[in-house]
């Protein structure tokens, strides 16, 4: 028995062998046979090689050439066989075609022993390809396993090795290779997996990769890690047993982690601007259609700065948030806010802010105790005052999910000799029902330096600071009085703040305008009128100089949405884009100049030729003196009035709240000399934020928070530049007209040259000074202006 069994071990290497001597031959019969059939099988040039052209990727980039974003239907990125690490290149060798730079195409003792391997399983499942006989497939044939198919492979790599050279050949694999998760190429590749350029990789992780184009879909880290490591080792292994690493280079290679970047959705790569990426989007596929950005690819140069960027998406969250935590707690969170959460988890142990997904364990009156990623928690009532709810056993149960923030203080303590944690620190949180959005541009080009169109991209793609028109309140009112001052008004000029009733002749409806404090404040200037929003003053002054010029200069400052020719127009009636209203701003900062904001500086096709390059468009709208003196109204808004919350930054600031009815809409628009930041919040749905959000408690913050990074930064501190043609002279505070020292306190106001007051205070009784000199104390009634 045994001598049979020996028999049969003996004749066995003999039976590979002679299947081997026949499968090469039936290799060459097959050969010639293609050969002499080639002429009538129409098979591919190869000479289109010298052609071939992949579908490209669009990349978007901000204005410092930082990688915004790429749009592709196979991502791919080209680059130079220089441009691969050795070990990358080695690791495909020694995985797919180790015998590469000897064979001409084909690899006979690779095909013989994957005959033989067929042979023995009664199926084509071995490959036995060459680099040279992929790359045929890839580009010429279909992926059927037939012994057909396999014969025009083999015809097609001799051709092709017949006409590119060795290092060709290799690049346009690298370059080409599908490697699963989207990615084609090497480098497209290490972008996807690991986030970087294939230059950076390291031995690893270019093994992994080398490892791919075996079976991109069962090896991908993403789906199957433990699979993936597996076949990444037998990569190394390979590269060890072929001569292209030493031992120990192989075995310490063999331990290291693996480390992935976070998944990217099909299509398009993640970005840290995706309002504006898909702004970007949508203008290049009405501009140049989907196969120029998804096929032929295109370079795009814009405007955005993601440090800005990032600063304002910062701001509008936490903003967002500490205005949700001023209302009331909506109870545990729906599944789709759970989905949000765990969406924007990123890797490693959680860290001091985080926003975390727990499980509640158990449920006192003021008190909740957790668990976070496994570990234990606490929630203890200082962290759940908020809420308002006096005893949470009514709201959560045990086993619900809640939303929670890791404190900076909640670090966990060692673990015990039982293996057990000390409980963290967590504050309840929730996700905001509040909406925004942000705007920041240069003052004196234009150009759009960061955009935030609402809290969260992957909750709402609609674009708030862009499409969405909602009431601006008193942040319309600067228009009013910069038309106002263009017509030869003064800062000082007085204006009656008292009752009034407006008539609608046609109706007779009748219109009360109150201030927001439900006072009046008799005769007050420009200045402190607008410095403190009164209503009443400011629908008087609109009543004066005439809805058509401030409707013409409102068109002017870039506002092309439709505004109500009525005198509600001073309130904010209309609705107005922040995109619109903070172009508007930028005049009063820039000389009187408007520029038309711009996105893109430069469009670039795959061959390098410029498609579109910015050309910048500027427009005077208003005088010099003008726009310095509202800048100065404006800047007293910060010092005295409603956005002085923001006076404690060490910078020149100016801007204007904005409130609607109801505390609907929140505004902030303002600027530095540079830069205006707008800011809106508000729900999609025009329900109110809750009493007392106005523009200077719910947007405000947010305005002042991006100015704090500003500054960190080292943010230019510029000052606003003054015409020649300003004065700045001594005034009465109360009467606006020259000092005496019989009046009271002075101050220094800004004129326009030949327009400071020439009275002494001594000669005007304070409610006859200025234009109005007729003293009205009662309710008048008058027909609003249709100009």
């Amino acid at each position: 028995m045994s001598a049979t069994r020996s028999a049969r071990k003996t004749m066995r290497p003999l039976r590979y062998l002679l299947l081997g001597m026949v499968a090469l031959v039936a290799v060459a019969m097959g050969i010639a046979a293609a050969l002499g059939i080639a002429s009538v099988s129409q098979l591919p040039q190869v000479s289109e090689l010298a052609t071939f052209r992949p579908s490209s990727t669009t990349r978007i980039y901000d204005r410092n050439g930082e990688l915004l974003a790429e749009f592709f239907q196979e991502r791919r990125h080209i680059i130079p066989l220089g441009g691969m690490p050795r070990h990358l290149i080695n690791a495909v060798l020694a995985a797919e075609d180790p015998r590469f730079y000897t064979h001409e195409g084909l690899d006979f003792r690779g095909i013989a022993r994957a005959l033989v391997a067929d042979i023995r399983h009664g199926s084509m499942k071995q490959g036995g390809s060459t680099i040279t006989q992929q790359l045929a497939r890839v580009l010429f044939l279909s992926t059927e396993r037939t012994l057909m198919r396999k014969l025009r492979e083999a015809l097609l790599a001799m051709l092709i090795e017949r006409r590119y050279t060795k290092d060709e050949i290799l690049w346009l694999y690298l370059n080409q290779i599908y490697l699963g998760s989207g990615a084609y190429g090497v480098e497209a590749a290490a972008q996807t997996y690991f986030s970087k350029n294939a230059s950076a990789l390291t031995l690893p992780e270019a093994a992994l990769i080398a490892g791919l184009p075996q079976a991109p879909s069962a090896y991908t880290p993403f789906r199957n890690p433990a699979r993936a490591v597996q076949r990444r080792n037998h990569v190394l292994r390979r590269m060890w047993a072929e001569g292209f690493l030493p031992e120990v280079t192989y075995k310490r290679a063999i331990q290291a982690p693996m480390q992935l970047a976070p998944r990217q959705a099909a299509g398009q790569s993640s970005t840290s601007a995706p309002f504006w990426v898909e702004m970007i989007r949508q203008y290049l596929e009405s501009s140049y259609g989907a196969e120029a950005i998804y096929h032929t690819g295109l370079e795009v140069h814009t405007t955005l700065d993601l440090t800005f960027q990032r600063d304002a998406q910062k701001a509008l969250r936490q903003g967002l948030r500490e205005l949700d935590r001023r209302g009331r707690y909506r109870g545990v969170p729906t599944s789709e806010e759970v989905w949000l959460v765990n969406l924007r988890g990123r890797p490693g142990p959680p860290q001091p802010g985080d926003r975390l997904l727990a499980r509640v364990r158990e449920v006192r009156a003021q008190e909740l105790d957790i668990e976070v990623e496994g570990q234990p928690g606490i929630v203890a009532a200082a962290e759940l005052k908020w809420t308002g709810v006096k005893d949470f056993r009514l709201v959560v149960k045990p086993n619900d999910a809640v939303i929670v923030r890791l404190l900076a203080d909640g670090d966990a303590a060692s673990p015990s000799a039982d293996g057990s944690h000390a409980p963290r620190l967590y504050a309840l949180e929730q996700e905001p029902k509040a909406e925004g959005a942000v705007v920041a541009m240069e003052t004196e080009s234009g150009a759009v330096r960061a955009m935030v169109g609402g809290y969260d991209f992957a909750r709402n793609q609609f674009n708030r600071a862009m499409q969405a028109r909602r009431q601006p309140g008193s942040a319309f009112k600067p228009i009013i009085y910069a038309a106002a001052i263009e017509r030869g008004a003064t800062v000082v000029e007085r204006i009656l703040d008292t009752p009034v009733v407006y008539e609608d002749p046609r109706t007779h409806k009748v219109w009360k305008p109150r201030n927001f404090s439900n006072k009046f404040y008799g005769p007050i200037s420009l200045r402190e009128a607008l410095e403190h929003s009164r209503n009443v003053a400011t629908v008087k002054l609109l009543r004066k100089v005439g809805i058509g010029p401030v409707l013409q200069l409102a068109k002017n400052l870039g506002i092309t949405s439709l505004l109500p020719p009525f005198l509600s127009l001073a309130l904010g009636a209309g609705e107005v884009s922040l995109l619109e209203l903070t172009s508007a701003y930028l005049t009063f900062a820039n000389e009187g100049i408007r520029p038309e904001p711009y996105f893109l500086t430069r469009v670039v096709d795959h061959e390098g030729r410029v498609l579109e390059e910015h050309v910048p468009r500027v427009e005077p709208v208003m005088s010099k003196e003008t726009a310095y003196l509202m800048a100065q109204l404006l800047r007293g808004v910060v010092l005295h009035g409603t956005g002085r919350n923001v006076r404690d930054l060490d910078l020149f600031l100016a801007g204007k709240t904005g409130t609607t009815n109801d505390f609907t809409d929140a505004w902030f628009i303002g600027f530095t000399p540079g830069l205006a930041l707008g800011v809106w919040v508000g729900n999609d749905d025009n329900t109110p934020l809750g009493k007392g959000e106005t523009g200077a408690q719910a947007a405000l913050p947010v305005w002042r928070a991006f100015f704090v990074e500003y500054l960190k930064r080292g943010g230019p501190r510029r000052e606003l530049k003054k015409p020649e043609t300003i004065l700045e002279v001594e005034i009465d505070q109360q009467t606006g007209l020259l000092p005496d020292p019989a009046c009271g306190p002075t101050f220094v106001e800004v004129f326009r040259r030949g327009t400071a007051p020439e009275r002494s205070c001594r000669e005007a009784h304070p409610l006859s000074a200025g234009t109005y000199e007729t003293e009205v104390l009662r309710e008048e009634r008058v027909v609003p202006d249709r100009n």
